[in-house]
């Protein structure tokens, strides 16, 4: 609509203009075409040429009378070169020559001009001899004659300027009144089409506008319903959509990975099986909780435990029955602490506590009661139920340490006095607990270093054949050379292995270390110890198997001797050991006899081929009766049950002749030859079968000589 108003209004002022100029023009040519006309029949009567000539006066006359009766135009005439010479010669006063330029051009073109000049309109129009009313005779005779004007040259002219400051004045008005009527009517008619658009057209466009906004808000719930127009509110909508639909992934992908944040946050400070706190986020807490109390000037308690025994749970009925186990003491640890106190898994089977606003250590030792009957009820999992029972180490804030890292540190400590001193209770730190406990940590570490650098050695005892008095076996024996220390007792070292998971290496070591000598010793029974912790391994079996055949040794001439401690502990599992050591035709003894507490039953259930009588019983011989009868009990049982029977730790001839006596079938002892290395052992081997091992017992050394 605007595109054909405008140029409307602009050929209408335009038009406006054109008839103003053509007016003007006709006008200007009226007046010329009358004053000419005067001019002729002025120049008929003339009959000189001087001033105040009629005819001129006539002219002259007939401008100004026309000037006055219009005065927006205005009359003149000029004359050419020759004219003007002529009248100067002639001695006239009254000369008119051309007035600007237009005239000039005219006299020196013999065409006629036209202009606009601002507001006027000018024209000028030649007279040239022998064209218009200058072919008159007369006018030749004047101006040929007097003058010398040749055919075809310009006499003068006529000149008319119209005055077009009223018309245009009101032209430029009107042009303000049509722009301000085509503006009324564009308006008009802008309003009609914006009511019809917002009546009808623009509901749509409306629809998409409030859709627009509520997406741009975020919102994905919006309805747009305008997808199947096949015109641009089609396309617009079909684009809306899209956007809709891709902002709603856009959501849920990024609540999906908020939740993952959290999930990852969650898991990056707490254990992923029990939901407790982790050992970071609680490090962090028991910080924040140590800060607080040196404020408020109360005590704190941070209480180490551990389960015992949980391994024999992994062990015995798999690991998702471990699993619920952690879980189930988890649980039962937030029933004790409440919703003041701090509970974490650091790993494994440790659990750590704080409880802040102790009151005294009275009320510690309540907590800790609480604890150990908390978990004194059976435990479900999963494939049986089981009793299970935890070690605790407790220190105290302010007295045991200032922060959090010494708090742990020291409650760590107790917890290992706790697990050493019987399990199933309690320690409070004490200040030399941290040193026994890195004695432990150094002994570990020298021992590690020392069984990887192949620093052990193994050491053999022989064994007497009571009758025959003839060395029919050996037990080895791991010893410990420490180039700082001296040799350290297996008491010592024995224990740490089996703690920090060395025994496993270090007993494959050594049983196939002594079968490999053993295989070089004619009829020799070679005896190992195998610990609890090894039966563990299902591999120890097909291990042993394994080393039999390698080393070529006979299963009769390898006997394992085990404690009672291998039966108490897993009786189910160590007996399907043995039983399968016993179809490989290995020999199993029963070692330290006496010291435990089901022995007996322990005989009736597998066929031990050796009973060993523990030294202590030995070395009490002919100071205690108990003793005695102990021993002389032993040897009767073994013979009833038709077991051998060795007697460990025989010093004296009086210790091997009461054995003797009584019927025991093996010795073993200092009596005889302490424990050596193979290069001895084979020499003493040696000389014993020629006879003089027996006699030469001045070069034997008292147990207390070995550490």
């Amino acid at each position: 609509m605007l595109t054909v108003q405008i140029p409307f209004v602009v050929l209408e002022i335009v038009d406006k203009r054109q008839e103003i100029e053509l007016a003007a023009e006709r006008q200007a040519n009226a007046a010329i075409d009358m004053l000419e006309a005067v001019h002729i029949q002025s120049m008929l009567f003339r009959d000189q040429t001087e001033d105040n000539d009629p005819a001129i006066d006539t002219l002259n006359g007939s401008m100004a009378q026309f000037s006055e009766v219009n005065e927006s135009l205005k009359l003149w005439l000029f004359m050419g070169p020759k004219v003007i010479d002529y009248q100067i010669d002639a001695g006239e006063t009254e000369i008119e020559g051309p007035l600007d330029p237009i005239d000039r051009a005219v006299l020196a073109s013999g065409e006629t001009r036209r202009a606009f000049e601002a507001t006027q309109y000018r024209l000028s129009r030649p007279v040239v001899m022998g064209q218009g009313h200058a072919a008159h005779p007369k006018c030749a005779s004047c101006h040929t004659a007097l003058m010398g004007i040749q055919a075809g040259e310009v006499i003068g002219g006529y000149s008319a300027a119209v005055d077009l400051t009223g018309p245009l004045a009101h032209w430029r008005s009107g042009i303000a009144k049509s722009i301000g009527w085509a503006l009324a009517i564009f308006t008009v008619t802008l309003a009609a089409i914006f009511a019809v658009l917002k009546a009808f057209a623009l509901r749509p466009l409306k629809a998409l506008s409030r859709a627009t906004k509520q997406l741009a808000s975020g919102e994905t719930n919006v309805v747009i319903d305008l997808d199947e127009r096949h015109d641009a509110i089609g396309s617009m909508a079909r684009s809306l959509r899209i956007f809709r639909d891709s902002l709603s992934v856009t959501q849920c992908l990024q609540q999906a990975n908020d939740v993952a944040n959290d999930e990852l946050r969650y898991l990056a400070s707490h254990d992923a099986l029990t939901g407790l706190s982790n050992r970071s986020l609680f490090t962090e807490r028991l910080t924040a909780a140590v800060s607080r109390c040196a404020t408020s000037n109360e005590k704190l308690a941070v209480l180490c435990l551990d389960i015992d025994r949980f391994k024999d749970v992994n062990d015995e009925f798999g690991h998702k029955a471990g699993d619920y186990l952690l879980q189930g003491v988890a649980d039962r640890l937030r029933s004790v602490i409440g919703e003041t106190g701090l509970a974490a898994r650091f790993g494994g089977d440790e659990f750590v506590l704080a409880f802040p606003t102790i009151i005294d250590l009275v009320h510690a030792e309540r907590i800790c009661a609480r604890l150990i009957t908390a978990m004194s009820q059976p435990f479900e999992l999963g494939v049986a139920s089981a009793v299970s029972t935890v070690s605790i180490g407790l220190a105290l804030y302010p007295s045991d340490g200032d922060n959090a890292e010494s708090l742990l540190r020291n409650a760590d400590a107790a917890l290992y006095r706790s697990k050493a001193e019987g399990r199933n209770t309690y320690r409070f730190f004490a200040p030399e607990m941290n040193a026994a406990i890195q004695e432990r940590r150094e002994i570990e570490r020298e021992l590690r270093t020392a069984f990887e650098a192949g620093n052990l050695e193994l050491h053999y005892q022989p064994l007497i054949d009571v009758a025959s008095n003839q060395i029919i076996g050996v037990e080895a024996l791991m010893r410990w050379p420490h180039p700082e220390r001296g040799w350290i007792s297996p008491s010592v070292f024995i224990p740490v292995a089996e703690s920090c998971g060395l025994i496993g290496p270090m007993g494959r070591w050594l049983i196939e270390t002594a079968c490999r000598q053993a295989a070089l010793w004619p009829e020799v029974v070679m005896s190992v110890n195998v610990s609890p912790a090894q039966f563990k391994d299902q591999n120890l079996v097909p291990f042993i198997a394994a080393v039999l055949a390698t080393t070529g040794l006979r299963a009769d001439r390898l006997e394992i001797e085990i404690t009672e401690g291998l039966l108490i502990e897993n009786s189910e599992q160590a007996l399907h050991a043995l039983n399968a050591l016993k179809a490989l035709g290995v020999r199993v003894a029963m070692d330290d006899f006496g010291t435990g507490y089901s022995s007996l039953g322990y005989l009736q259930s597998f066929p031990f081929d050796k009973i060993k009588i523990d030294r202590s019983f030995v070395g009490s011989l002919g100071e205690s009766g108990n003793a005695a009868a102990i021993v002389r009990s032993v040897v009767s049982l073994g013979q009833s049950l038709g077991m051998k029977t060795t007697a460990e730790g025989v010093e004296t001839d009086e210790q091997l002749t009461f054995l003797r006596s009584e019927g025991c079938d093996q010795v073993q002892g200092y009596y005889f030859s302490k424990p050596v290395d193979a290069l001895r052992l084979t020499s003493l081997l040696a000389s014993w079968s020629n006879g003089t091992g027996e006699t030469d017992r001045s070069s034997q050394t008292s147990i207390s000589d070995v550490a």
